[in-house]
C-alpha cells in the first residue's frame, strides 16, 4: 500500500545508533517505549484513528475495537531508525504508513502470537487449568 507524498521520510540514523547501542546493554527496547517522543507520537496516532483498531475494522464484516496499542511495522529491533516516524519508505521502495493502531489480539496476531480463547474452534488448550 503506497502513498503519495511530497515529502519522503528519511531513515534516522543517529536514533537508529541510539537504539542499538541501548538495545545491546539493557537487552530490551523498554526505554524508547517509555520516552516521551514515544509516548507523544503514539497518542498523536491513536487519536488520528479515532483510538480505533484499523484490523478490526479492515474485516468483514467491520467490528470496532479499541486500540491499545501502536504497532510499528517497520519494527523497532530490526529497523530502529524509523522508531519515530509515522511513515517509511518499504524495499520496495514505497512510502507507507509505519504506525498502526491496534487492539491487543490483533497486534498479537500481527506478532504471531497465540493466546487461549475460551470457546473458539481454534483454541490451543492452557498448559495447565490452573487459573492465577
Amino acid at each position: 500500500m503506497g502513498v503519495a507524498m511530497e515529502i519522503r521520510p528519511t531513515y534516522d540514523v543517529r536514533l537508529a545508533a541510539r537504539l542499538r547501542a541501548r538495545r545491546e546493554r539493557d537487552h530490551t527496547d523498554k526505554a524508547f517505549y517509555d520516552s516521551a517522543a514515544w509516548r507523544k507520537l503514539r497518542a498523536k496516532v491513536l487519536e488520528e484513528f479515532h483510538g480505533e483498531c484499523q484490523d478490526c475494522l479492515a474485516k468483514s464484516p467491520a467490528k470496532y475495537s479499541p486500540a491499545v496499542h501502536v504497532h510499528h511495522e517497520a519494527h523497532v529491533d530490526t529497523l530502529p531508525g524509523w522508531a519515530l516516524s509515522e511513515w517509511y519508505v518499504d524495499r520496495s521502495g514505497n512510502v507507507a504508513r509505519n504506525l498502526v493502531p491496534l487492539c491487543h489480539d490483533c497486534h498479537d496476531a500481527r506478532h504471531g502470537r497465540v493466546r487461549y480463547r475460551p470457546g473458539t474452534s481454534s483454541d490451543v488448550a492452557p498448559l495447565t487449568v490452573e487459573r492465577w
